[in-house]
């Protein structure tokens, strides 16, 4: 049996639209994980050469502090690699949770949906022209 890396995986996972490399966080994500992800998305954002990047947390009912951490880590590279990076739906719970942390939240920049966060990187993208 030909077990697949996680690298593989996560590359698999994530998906171009509209020149938007959109990046969906399953909900295994763990600091280890996340690690994982961050190498994969940084291959991606440099094979593609994409300006832009969804990471979209939907499918994550649990987040804790550690992995979050890793998760604006990695946002803060896609951007020294040249591309916006948007954070989608964080579940209420998961919120709520990483302000009761006293994560540190104001690094990022967040949107309900996929669809909101491709707007609202459109028009960052048109102001900074």
């Amino acid at each position: 049996m030909n077990e697949e890396s996680g690298t593989e995986s996560d590359k698999r996972r994530m998906y171009l639209l509209h020149g938007c490399l959109v990046i969906p966080v399953g909900s295994d994500i763990g600091e280890g994980r996340a690690l994982q992800l961050g190498s994969s998305i940084l291959e991606r954002i440099e094979d593609e050469g994409v300006k832009k990047a969804i990471i979209d947390l939907s499918d994550v009912p649990v987040l804790d502090s550690k992995s979050f951490a890793v998760l604006c880590r990695i946002g803060r590279m896609i951007k020294l690699m040249g591309a916006s990076v948007i954070f989608t739906g964080f579940l209420p719970g998961v919120a709520s949770a990483l302000v009761e942390l006293d994560a540190d939240t104001d690094s990022i920049t967040t949107s309900s949906t996929v669809e909101e966060g491709m707007a609202l990187l459109n028009n960052m993208q048109e102001e900074a022209q």
